[in-house]
């Protein structure tokens, strides 16, 4: 049984193998120097807009668990203390001191602007942060891969039962709904909760942030659903097993090749596009970190 352990979800690891065997590789895979194993590398510092995101995912994780502890209490104190919980986790994160009063700027405006916006929600949070697996069975192999990971929330919207993921972006929404239209990992995360879970989820809710950018740190809010239908869930099981005889040859051949079209994106350069360039252990010291598993 090939287990996969931590907070990354097996449809988020999926999809970057399904995006660069290279990537996948140096992600989840390669040893750092100053580790004792296999662990995958990641930047030492990380991108701005990476960081970014995931201190509004703290905000929000310790927003919604409030109001589920006590959802008549003050939603406004609610917001202070999820605010003060994600200025606390600032100094985690390597981040040139240049950046480091623009980036408290930003991150403090978007979550007051995001209680503002949605001070009367009709969103009703379930549970957060919640622990999730899906079991997918090769039949040609009898190999069960079980994956593991995170969902940013459960909640109930519009009297249905969705995943909710934060987004946060500084593209346009069209552009970030229309990225994960066909997202293997949002398919997982319904497969997951019907799997286990005593709610049965309608699809994944898209909690969308979308930093402007300008001099006025102003954020537009907007959600999209997507939901699946049978057909489409056959297919994501049917995508998982493919994608895992992949991983499974490359790693058997030791070669995982390079995706060259993908190393830059609207969005950025892929974090590892100096290790293609120049593969180089003094690099790999020098630039990247091993990941915590």
């Amino acid at each position: 049984m090939a287990i996969i352990k931590g907070s990354d979800w097996g449809g988020s690891r999926l999809a970057c193998a399904q995006t660069c065997k290279q990537k996948y590789y140096n992600k989840y895979v390669r040893m750092h120097p100053a580790s004792e194993g296999p662990s995958g590398i990641t930047r030492i510092e990380g991108s701005y807009a990476a960081i970014k995101g995931t201190l509004i995912h703290k905000c929000l994780q310790t927003y919604y668990q409030q109001l589920i502890n006590d959802s008549d209490g003050d939603k406004r104190q609610y917001g202070l203390k999820a605010i003060q919980a994600m200025l606390e986790d600032i100094p985690s994160f390597v981040i040139p001191p240049h950046k480091a009063p623009l980036l408290q700027d930003e991150i403090i405006s978007c979550a007051d602007q995001y209680f503002q916006r949605y001070a009367h929600d009709d969103l009703t949070p379930l549970a957060v942060e919640l622990p999730v697996q899906v079991k997918i069975k090769d039949y040609r192999t009898q190999e069960i891969h079980v994956h593991t990971g995170l969902i940013d929330m459960l909640a109930r919207y519009h009297g249905s039962v969705f995943v909710v993921d934060h987004k946060t972006t500084s593209q346009t929404f069209a552009s970030l709904f229309q990225k994960y239209v066909h997202s293997l990992s949002f398919k997982g995360y319904v497969a997951s909760v019907d799997d286990e879970g005593e709610h049965k989820a309608m699809g994944v809710l898209i909690n969308g942030i979308r930093f402007k950018n300008n001099k006025a740190l102003e954020v537009e809010f907007e959600r999209e659903p997507y939901m699946y239908n049978e057909a489409q869930m056959e297919e994501f099981e049917a995508t998982v097993i493919s994608i895992k005889r992949e991983i499974n040859a490359c790693a058997d051949e030791g070669f995982w090749p390079k995706a060259g079209e993908q190393c830059v994106q609207p969005w950025g350069t892929c974090e590892y596009f100096p290790l293609c360039k120049f593969d180089d252990p003094a690099m790999v010291n020098a630039l990247y970190k091993p990941n915590e598993r």
